[in-house]
């Protein structure tokens, strides 16, 4: 099942976790420079609850996320980096990240998402989304929509 929120800069998003490779509190890359790491993070928490099916079993179940949210803006794009546990009503739960970046003067949203859940039977799910909105007009449109929730094993 594939699922698709628009997400306004710092609201929250969908189906997060946080995974350690991309760790928000790191240092900024050294390709982004001196000026980059001075640049101060926003820092907010996350919640959000809802519906979905899971893809393993074809059942509803609830998910909860919660987590840490760091909003960065550069000179011309913003970047929310997002940590999250997610947990299900039917026992799965996981960590991952998801990362969107905001061209400020574009109007253009990038979000990644990169989650994988899994259940004390064994069973495992994974959230792998890539979206691309432009905002230049009005309402937005959605360039890019690929991925969606897969069960890996059942």
């Amino acid at each position: 099942m594939r699922f698709t929120r628009l997400i306004p800069v710092l609201a929250v998003p969908m189906l997060v976790a946080g995974c350690d490779q991309n760790d928000p509190t790191a240092p900024d890359p050294p390709q982004l420079g001196v000026q980059a790491a001075s640049i101060p993070k926003v820092e907010f928490p996350i919640f959000d609850q809802f519906d979905h099916t899971n893809p393993c079993t074809g059942l509803s179940h609830i998910i909860t996320i919660t987590g840490t949210g760091w909003w960065q803006e550069h000179n011309n794009n913003g970047v929310l980096r997002v940590n999250t546990t997610t947990t299900t009503s039917d026992g799965f739960e996981g960590r991952g990240n998801t990362r969107h970046v905001e061209a400020l003067n574009g109007g253009i949203w990038k979000e990644t998402i990169h989650d994988m859940l899994t259940h004390p039977s064994g069973a495992k799910f994974r959230v792998h989304l890539v979206s691309l909105w432009d905002f230049r007009n009005w309402p937005p449109t959605l360039r890019l929509d690929i991925g969606g929730t897969t069960c890996v094993r059942p």
